[in-house]
């Protein structure tokens, strides 16, 4: 079993380890610092251990799984309906009528929406106009 393999196993059961604490490890088993450092260049190369570096130390943990492809698409397809002749599939039904209300009318409709009882309003009421009254 080389360096390498027994430094990544090592970093694998554990869930961090400092480049500090590998060097004292690998020390005591009697192995050398260049070893160690010739050993840690395959392991750099390695997918499933991943490098950080906190506090001026590098920090060697196992690397997350990565994503199934499409796994991004997972809350759409729970939650929205699926697309065909009768839908355009974002599951909104919008209604964009008001916008071509009069202002009595777009009262009325809110009044509606909202569920309460509408009442009209003087301010749309239409003004008679009064002539000009001539007096001769």
């Amino acid at each position: 079993m080389t360096l390498s393999s027994r430094i990544e196993a090592y970093i694998l059961k554990r869930s961090g380890t400092t480049l500090s604490q590998l060097e004292n490890l690998a020390t005591k088993r009697g192995f050398s610092l260049d070893e160690v450092y010739s050993a840690l260049d395959t392991i750099h190369r390695n997918k499933k251990i991943r490098r950080t570096v906190q506090k001026g130390d590098v920090v060697y943990s196992p690397a997350p799984e990565p994503k199934a492809p499409g796994s991004h698409l997972t809350y759409v397809r729970h939650n929205y309906p699926v697309r065909d002749e009768t839908n355009d599939g974002s599951g909104i039904e919008a209604d964009y009528s008001y916008l071509f209300l009069t202002p009595e009318e777009l009262e009325k409709y809110k009044a509606e929406a909202r569920g309460v009882q509408y009442i009209p309003s003087k301010r749309y009421a239409k003004k008679k106009r009064e002539g000009i009254r001539h007096t001769t």
